[in-house]
Parts: structure tokens; sequence; C-alpha cells
């Protein structure tokens, strides 16, 4: 018996033997991992390190500035009324009116002007500003001028940049197009603006033949800046004739609109224009004054605007041509001062 229990305790002792050996043969080839203890110091990167630098507070690149938003440029104070008579006296008028001569200078242009301002003094005055036509002069708006003048409105009379052979403007008329043109009298519009005494929500366009299509153009450009319009025997029908002058791309020698001699630019900057879509835009107040038999302009040109303008009124004048003579030309400007006038003293 005691033979047989020394036996069996032989056995377990193998058994023991063969789990630890299973045990260690198991952890065999793992690597014993270290926990990192965390330090109360700051971590010191040897100069030595071959690996990316970690930058600490000391080391951080300051932070480029943030760039202060920019100020706007401050608006030049305007020009008052006291400033302006002053510095610009009257030349001619009465003791109802001044006219004083205004000239406008830009970085490309020079514009001879002239301001018919009512002499009685006003925190400000509704403005007109009147384009001539073709070969045409500030000199053959004065009578336009003075009814408004007389009706209490400001009003601008200028010769256009190569507006016709003799302008006292800047340009030379083979280079002026009604885009150039266009050009010019939004210039003028913003320098106007620059006298403090010109009632901005009060502005007005009037012009004759070109002088009127170039109003129309700039109106749409500029609807809210425009109260109202007087369009008398508008030449809408120029690109029409650019259309006529290129036929099939052929360039004639002998360039002429309404038989003034012009450049090439006259007829290419409206070759492909629709005069109708490009008035389009104004929606303000309009009046039309038209000569029944004007064969420079046809009546259809303006009937046909009317189909454009929401805001018009056509006033047909029985057996006039283009251009109105006369007694009936000072009764057009009346008519015409007259209903700006109007239109003025509803805002």
């Amino acid at each position: 018996m005691p033979e047989i229990r020394k036996d069996k305790n032989m056995k377990n002792r193998k058994w023991m033997i063969y789990l630890v050996s299973a045990v260690l043969l198991c952890g065999c080839g793992k690597k014993e991992e270290k926990v990192p203890i965390a330090s109360a110091e700051p971590s010191v990167i040897s100069a030595e390190s071959t690996g990316p630098a970690v930058q600490t507070p000391d080391t951080l690149a300051p932070e480029s500035p943030v760039p202060e938003p920019e100020t706007p440029e401050p608006e030049p104070e305007l020009i008052t009324l006291e400033e302006f008579r002053k510095s610009n006296e009257a030349v001619a008028g009465t003791n109802l009116f001044g006219v004083h001569i205004l000239e406008l200078n830009g970085e490309d242009k020079h514009i001879y002007g002239q301001l018919y301002l009512p002499t009685e003094d006003k925190e400000s005055y509704p403005l007109v500003i009147i384009s001539h036509g073709i070969q045409g002069s500030y000199y053959d708006l004065i009578d336009q001028a003075g009814k408004c003048v007389d009706a209490g409105l400001a009003a601008y009379i200028f010769d256009y940049c190569g507006g016709s052979t003799y302008s006292r403007s800047s340009g030379d008329i083979t280079d002026m197009s009604v885009l150039t043109e266009c050009d010019d009298l939004e210039f003028v519009l913003n320098e106007l603006w620059q006298y403090g005494f010109m009632d901005r929500g009060n502005t007005y366009l009037m012009g004759e033949s070109q002088g009127g299509m170039v109003s129309a153009l700039l109106a749409a450009e500029r609807p809210q800046d425009i109260a109202g319009m007087v369009l008398l025997y508008p030449a809408f029908n120029i690109p029409d004739m650019a259309r006529e002058v290129y036929v099939d791309g052929q360039i004639p020698e002998d360039l002429r609109a309404f038989n003034v001699p012009v450049g090439h630019r006259y007829f290419t900057d409206v070759l492909y224009m629709d005069a109708y879509e490009a008035i389009r835009g104004y929606v303000g107040n309009v009046l039309i004054i038209h000569g029944s038999d004007d064969q420079i302009v046809p009546l259809s040109y303006s009937q046909l605007a009317m189909d454009v303008y929401t805001n018009a009124e056509l006033e047909v004048i029985p057996g006039a041509g283009h251009g109105f003579q006369g007694d009936l030309r000072a009764q057009t400007f009346e008519r015409a001062a007259a209903f700006i006038r109007e239109l003025a003293d509803r805002q």
C-alpha cells in the first residue's frame, strides 16, 4: 500500500512539471510592456535628435497678425450751393436764373457744359441733363435749358466728346458712337451729383434725336437713378442704319450717319444691338414727342418704343419733321419742362 501511494505522488509531480512547462512555453517571445509614467517635468528634446521637432510654448513661432479690415475711403464732401456760387459766378442770365460755365474733367475726357440754375436759394433743385443730337452742341439746347430753369429746375447742357466736328469737349467725331456718348452721359451724371444742391432723387434726362437714344440707354442701365425722361424724336433707328451700311460684311470707304462723317465704331458698336431690348430696363415715366412727317427718324420707331415702355406717353405733332423750328420748338420745350416739373412735384 505504501508503494502505491508513492507512485501516485510521482505521477502528480510529473503533471505539475508538464503544466509549468506549458505555461512558460506560452509566454515565450513576448516582451514585457512597460507602462509609461507621467512626469511632472517638461520634455527635453535633445539637439542631436533626428526625429521631427516638437514645439514647446517657448519655441512656437509668433502667429501672423490678423490683417485689420480695410477702412473704406470717405466719400468726397459735396460742394454746397454757397461754395459753388462763390467759385463760379454766373456769366449770363436774368434776375430769375444764372448761367454758369461748368466744365467736367475725368481721366480720359474733358466736357464743356453750362449749368442753368435758379437764383432762388434752395436746399436742392430737381436736375435735368439735356443731350444734343449728332453734329449738335450745347448751343442748340439753350432754349430747352431756359424753359427748364423757368420751371424752377436746374438744367445742364454740354457738348458730347466727339459729338460734332466743332465740339468744345475732347475727342474726335470718328471715335464717337452712341455707346461712347452713353459713357459720357453717365460721367456727367456722376459729376453733377458731387454738388450737394442737386436733388439725386429728382434727376431727369432729356434728349433729342441721337441724344434721345443715348438718354434711353443710360436710363435702362440706371433706372433707379432716373426719375423721368423726355425723348424728342429719339433716333432708335441707328442700329438698323448700321446693318444697312454693313451689308454682307462690306465696309464702305465713306462712312456717314445722318450725312455726317463718322468712324467705323459708330456702326460696329450697334451692329448687333436690338434698340428696344436695350432700353427695356427703364420702367419710369417717359414722354416721347415725335413729328408725323419725320423722314430722318420715322415715327414708327417711337411707336415701337411704346410697346416696350410701361409708363410712357407719345405725343405726335401733325406735319412736323425731324427737329422742330420756331413756335413749335418753343411750345415743345415748354411741354417737356412742364412734364418734368409735374413729376418733380410728385416726389
